[in-house]
């Protein structure tokens, strides 16, 4: 997802000028998977809390703290800044009812929160939430809100319920042991979608789309992403993680072989099957699902896994050109030496 502390798609939606990260593990030897999320959910949780911590200390306004390390990162500022506004952030409160915010990036989407708590004794109790979320262009915004409103009933789930181990074993087997919240029991949530006019692939996080002249003038560069995306010089960089490096470095061998095979054989499909439509139909269509996916496509490891099969198809027909003119070339010299 993306610690550093340059703009564009990082999850950690702050420009910091001297940032050191230190972490610990703990092997509770208790085999656990993810819910909702694969590792964000922590992540969100410790950042926010932690950057809380640090306003208070200097005794900053948390929206407006939070507002100065943001100039650099536009996507994470705008949904912050909507559900701040939706929220009505700063606007005089009931007494003990406080207010409190967070935002994070998660897998190319950018979300706030803002909740409204009250506090009796003991008793805390949420009251409202406002939600902002931009995940891209919004095909379906109703289906976009059933899933944010959804994370908020696991969240509260997580509150009220626990997940124990008896004798080597979970007692919570099934949710009859694990109650999910009600609607009765839930806040006033209201979801905010996030204007979106930006480009799909997080190479240029920070390109608009303000109409069809600006999709246009962009092909050239979906073409660049789309067939050469991850370049070479990212190809031995360390990853984010582990894995990440490993793709990339196995990346470079088959991209490596596929862009052979297709610079030697594309040419030779070409002059074989230039007659015939269905060639000129799978070729378009393949070229045309690729730099579509560079539009869309939230990362470059995603965007390489999906167009995988579109680039073997291309490079299938080099392969199958260099494989016919191969056999000619056999056949006409056993010609010639029978003659």
């Amino acid at each position: 997802q993306g610690y550093w502390t340059e703009p564009h798609d990082a999850q950690l939606g702050y420009t910091v000028p001297n940032l050191r990260t230190e972490y610990a593990m703990r092997n509770t030897h208790v085999p656990v998977g993810p819910w909702r999320g694969v590792n964000t959910n922590q992540n969100g949780l410790y950042l926010e809390c932690f950057m809380e911590e640090v306003a208070a200390a200097a005794g900053r306004d948390p929206l407006e703290f939070r507002r100065a390390l943001m100039q650099k990162h536009p996507k994470h500022l705008a949904v912050l800044n909507a559900a701040a506004d939706k929220a009505g952030w700063g606007k005089p409160l009931p007494a003990g009812v406080h207010r409190g915010l967070a935002q994070f990036m998660g897998y190319a989407s950018y979300t706030a929160a803002v909740a409204e708590v009250s506090v009796k004794g003991e008793e805390v109790k949420v009251l409202r939430l406002v939600l902002a979320t931009n995940c891209g262009h919004a095909v379906n915004p109703d289906q976009i809100a059933a899933q944010v409103e959804g994370s908020v009933a696991y969240g509260f789930d997580t509150l009220q319920s626990q997940s124990s181990v008896a004798n080597g074993r979970m007692v919570e087997t099934n949710f009859d042991r694990y109650p999910i919240a009600r609607l009765r029991q839930l806040p006033r949530i209201e979801t905010v979608m996030a204007p979106y006019r930006g480009a799909g692939s997080t190479l240029d996080a920070d390109e608009s789309f303000a109409n069809a002249v600006d999709v246009i003038r962009y092909i050239p560069r979906a073409v660049q992403i789309g067939f050469f995306a991850p370049f070479p010089n990212q190809w031995f960089e360390p990853g984010t993680s582990t894995g990440g490096s490993i793709m990339r470095r196995v990346a470079a061998v088959e991209m490596t072989v596929i862009y052979l095979t297709i610079l030697l054989g594309l040419p030779l499909a070409v002059s074989l099957w230039w007659k015939t439509p269905w060639f000129w139909l799978t070729m378009g269509f393949c070229f045309l699902i690729v730099v579509t996916d560079a539009y869309a496509i939230p990362n470059v490891g995603t965007l390489y896994r999906l167009r995988y099969g579109f680039l073997m198809t291309i490079a299938g027909f080099g392969l199958a050109a260099i494989l016919t003119y191969a056999e000619r070339a056999r056949a006409q010299r056993e010609l010639s030496v029978q003659e």
